[in-house]
């Protein structure tokens, strides 16, 4: 009888929605002179890889949280990649089905 609670209250956690939710990523890069705009817009934050716009004092707590020197620095050879596009989901441009426009 205690086995049959035990796996009743299982499968009602499990599709009731109080099952564990996966994990969020967040991601927060730097935003490289002069597109932080005279230091306005220092950070680029991620979640999931999808951009997020959060006040410019809600972005340095967590950054403040993490630690400066946390935060990956712009790459002088791909200066976009991680405020204009994710770290986790990549360049739209090396996308096999990304279409070039002119």
């Amino acid at each position: 009888m205690k086995n049959l609670i035990q796996i009743s209250a299982l499968f009602l956690l499990a599709f009731s929605g109080c099952a564990p939710k996966a994990i969020p990523f967040i991601e927060i890069n730097s935003v490289p002179p002069p597109f932080d705009i005279n230091g306005r817009h220092p950070y680029a934050v991620w979640v999931n890889g999808e951009r997020i716009d959060l006040p410019k004092k809600d972005i340095l707590i967590l950054v403040n949280k993490i630690g400066k020197e946390n935060i990956k620095r712009a790459d002088p050879q791909d200066i976009h990649r991680g405020w204009l596009f994710s770290h986790l989901t990549g360049s739209p441009s090396y996308e096999p089905n990304a279409k070039r426009e002119r």
